[in-house]
């Protein structure tokens, strides 16, 4: 679990499955990918992340981002 806090797994635990960024979050978990990586390869911050893995809104093009590089990863 690549530098994950206690309190983000447990925000993610208790997230609204139906959000893809808690979804994204649970992602990463699994995965191990640690959030520096992930928010370089997406362009983004790490704040942006951990918004994301909260809950935050997600603009379109973020969505589409985020669902193609969960696609790349598990192919």
């Amino acid at each position: 679990m690549l530098g994950y806090s206690q309190k983000i797994l447990e925000l993610v635990e208790k997230g609204d499955q139906d959000q893809l960024g808690v979804r994204f979050a649970k992602f990463c978990i699994a995965h191990n990918l640690s959030v520096v990586t992930v928010a370089k390869q997406l362009g983004v911050t790490r704040m942006t992340l951990y918004r994301w893995f909260s809950g935050s809104n997600i603009n379109k093009a973020h969505r589409d981002s985020i669902r193609l590089y969960m696609r790349k990863f598990s192919s």
